[in-house]
């Protein structure tokens, strides 16, 4: 597997037996990025690539938007 970033790779390891693999990315500065994923060979050709995914990374110190949550009822 390969993770490519704005066309530089930023990842490569191997998926385990069920396929399955992670990784942490670090974006390099706030704006957009485009992120694709490669299955590659051994020599690092690849194999095939999934649709590039648009990210666009807040700027650092960028007020946080308000996220809804729970708040558990009170128990008599």
């Amino acid at each position: 597997m390969r993770v490519v970033l704005n066309g530089l790779a930023v990842y490569t390891g191997t998926a385990g037996i069920d396929g399955v693999w992670s990784a942490s990315i670090r974006l390099p500065e706030a704006g957009p990025h485009r992120l694709v994923v490669e299955r590659v060979d051994e020599s690092g050709a690849v194999l095939e690539a999934g649709e590039p995914v648009e990210i666009v990374a807040p700027a650092t110190g960028a007020e946080a938007l308000p996220t809804e949550t729970s708040v558990p009822a009170d128990t008599p």
